[in-house]
């Protein structure tokens, strides 16, 4: 739990904060949300099979929205680099972003809880991360 207290006195101030905290949680989920996806693409740029190097620089992370956001590889082709389980590359697998959601799945909601809560006590907003928030070299 949020590690907090908050002392009130009269209704006026109770409905003040809680109009603050309606602000301030989805903004906080929000900023909870875009760290696992870092973490999700981190791993899966680990993963992510590399010949020209134009499949991993086109890992993108979309803003944040209600509680929403889109993430994945521009390039016309990762589709099918993605799907292709009977290919050999020499660096890195087919399944790159399945296999890093999957990974990260595990105690995701208690880790973004976590997040959530740091980012309310610090009073973090969301801010743009190291990847684009659109996908560059196609779709």
């Amino acid at each position: 739990m949020i590690g907090m207290s908050v002392k009130v006195s009269g209704t006026r101030k109770l409905e003040m904060k809680l109009m603050q905290f309606r602000v301030e949680i989805p903004e906080a989920v929000e900023v909870a949300l875009y760290w696992l996806a870092e973490r999700i693409m981190d791993f899966s740029q680990m993963l992510v099979p590399v010949d020209t190097g134009d499949l991993k620089e086109s890992a993108f992370i979309s803003k944040p929205s209600g509680g929403l956001f889109c993430m994945g590889y521009g390039a016309p082709h990762a589709p099918y680099v993605h799907e292709d389980t009977s290919a050999s590359h020499e660096q890195g697998e087919a399944k790159f972003l399945e296999k890093a959601i999957l990974k990260e799945a595990r105690g995701a909601l208690h880790l973004v809880i976590k997040r959530a809560e740091r980012a309310i006590l610090r009073r973090e907003t969301w801010t743009a991360g190291k990847y684009p928030a659109h996908p560059r070299g196609g779709v």
